[in-house]
């Protein structure tokens, strides 16, 4: 299904936000393991570092849920399922995949280039205002 320009900047940006989501998921935790490691073994139940590590936590997992639901509307799904999936460990992580994979094929389809960190932005600044393509098999009206 071809999407149009604005929903193409909406998909590549839900899907870098989500990546930047995880990348900083990730250094908290390396930070909060950095710090209990440096406080060394004798005060490894600090409740202030527990307490810190899961709000942070949280917060990133409910603003991910947001990109994700962005993302999923974006790419006309089902958008609240897989926000409410989202909030399911192993099943939140396959929709996440998911929506991420469908988000990757569409901007490939279109003519954007989907590296690790996401769309590139000057790919997308260079698509016509109505970026759609046909489908293939779709024959052209002209003939």
């Amino acid at each position: 299904m071809p999407f149009s320009r604005e929903e193409l900047v909406r998909i590549a940006r839900s899907q870098k936000g989500i990546i930047n989501l995880i990348l900083v998921n990730l250094l908290v935790v390396m930070c909060l393991v950095g710090l209990l490691i440096w406080m060394g073994p004798e005060r490894k139940s600090v409740p202030e570092v527990d307490v810190l590590g899961r709000g942070t936590a949280a917060v990133v997992n409910i603003i991910t849920v947001v990109f994700i639901y962005r993302m999923a509307k974006a790419l006309r799904l089902t958008a609240w399922l897989f926000a409410v999936a989202a909030f399911v460990p192993c099943i939140g992580l396959l929709a996440l995949l998911l929506v991420n994979h469908l988000a990757t094929e569409a901007l490939r389809y279109q003519g954007v280039r989907v590296g690790l960190l996401g769309a590139r932005i000057s790919d997308l600044e260079s698509l016509s205002p109505t970026a759609d393509r046909p489908l293939p098999g779709d024959r052209d009206p002209a003939s």
